[in-house]
């Protein structure tokens, strides 16, 4: 395996994304088939964000980084069951948990300046 994208290229192009459109549930909550399956898509992305985050190269230290981007990864897949299952409040719950994971990785890894480094080679 090998990085390609720094984690701010994934959090651009995925992680932030993939969470808004799972936060978006918490304004108006699916409607319809389609917005549940796209709801669960987007967790899925979340929930493969955390893992791509664990990476080599990626990964900022092997503590607090690593049980975060586990938590991204459990929270993602809760996000998915909720929405295969139908459940908003599940989703809601999984959203907050996924909130909760995003607010205590920003705090010392992005205000911190520390994720801006490109993957190694």
């Amino acid at each position: 395996m090998q990085p390609v994208s720094t984690v701010l290229e994934l959090h651009d192009a995925m992680i932030n994304p993939a969470s808004d459109a799972i936060f978006n549930a918490g304004a108006e909550a699916p409607a319809n088939e389609a917005a549940w399956t796209t709801i669960r898509k987007n967790a899925g992305v979340v929930a493969e964000s955390g893992n791509l985050l664990m990476m080599p190269g990626r990964a900022r230290d092997e503590g607090r980084w690593m049980e975060l981007s586990w938590e991204l990864v459990e929270g993602g897949k809760a996000a998915m069951k909720a929405a295969e299952a139908r459940k908003t409040d599940e989703l809601l719950a999984a959203s907050d948990r996924i909130v909760e994971t995003c607010m205590a990785c920003h705090e010392p890894y992005r205000d911190g300046r520390k994720m801006g480094a490109p993957p190694a080679k």
